[in-house]
């Protein structure tokens, strides 16, 4: 990256650690991510309200653990974005951006939900992973590595969990 101060942009843009010529492109992947983020803790907290069956309590709450966290997640990326002046997106971008809401109304087994789980946290690491390709700061890619090693983690738990159950 030229480190070169022309202006007081490319100052700011050396303080977060990117090139500004690409902040529009930075902008929409880091809001993708924000946008995944959001929707998929609303799922996670409709599955966590909506579980049924004979392992309703240890599914409830290992779901609501998952969302706490993504709240927290939500929380670290909107802050870096903001730091970075990125707007954080509302709700209805968030939808538009990453929509596939579960309906509050449908009920849902521990299987249903495990296999839920799976493909909204593949989504998540597929949204963090294309943040991670921009040219941003290492401290922020470093913290955005770190939300993706703990959604891995979760995955493989993930699958231990629904063994034991069985």
């Amino acid at each position: 990256m030229d480190m070169t101060v022309k202006t007081l942009e490319d100052l700011q843009g050396m303080v977060l650690g990117w090139d500004r010529s690409q902040s529009a492109k930075v902008q929409a992947v880091y809001q993708r991510l924000l946008a995944c983020l959001v929707v998929h803790a609303h799922n996670l907290r409709v599955l966590h309200w909506n579980v049924t069956g004979v392992d309703f309590d240890p599914v409830h709450e290992l779901i609501g653990d998952y969302y706490s966290q993504l709240s927290d997640f939500i929380d670290e990326v909107a802050e870096m974005g903001l730091q970075a002046d990125i707007p954080p997106v509302g709700i209805v971008e968030a939808l538009e951006v990453c929509g596939n809401v579960l309906p509050g109304d449908s009920t849902y087994s521990s299987e249903e939900c495990f296999k839920i789980v799976g493909i909204l946290f593949n989504e998540l690491l597929q949204a963090y992973q294309a943040a991670c390709e921009m040219p941003i700061h290492d401290d922020i890619i470093n913290k955005l590595q770190e939300h993706q090693q703990w959604i891995r983690k979760q995955l493989q738990y993930k699958n231990r969990q629904r063994l034991q159950q069985e």
